[in-house]
């Protein structure tokens, strides 16, 4: 199943959010794959409390390609990134 892993630190706060629950078309194959990539990193964002570079860590990824892959506005703060 899609999640994070369950070994996170202490310094990740995992906390139920409304939109947690993998959406039903994700859950049933039905969703192209970017779609499924979009849904993962806001949610890893989100766990993150916004911040692109934890964020980057957790998947693996550059800092920047975090913050490509992030749409306009749907970031932390309208988009920009947490200073």
């Amino acid at each position: 199943m899609l999640g994070l892993a369950p070994d996170l630190p202490a310094s990740v706060p995992v906390r139920a959010r409304v939109g947690d629950a993998v959406p039903a078309r994700i859950a049933e194959g039905h969703a192209p794959l970017r779609t499924v990539e979009d849904w993962y990193l806001q949610r890893v964002l989100d766990r993150c409390d916004g911040n692109y570079s934890e964020a980057a860590r957790w998947l693996g990824l550059d800092r920047a390609t975090v913050r490509r892959r992030v749409p306009p506005g749907k970031g932390p703060e309208g988009g920009r990134a947490r200073k």
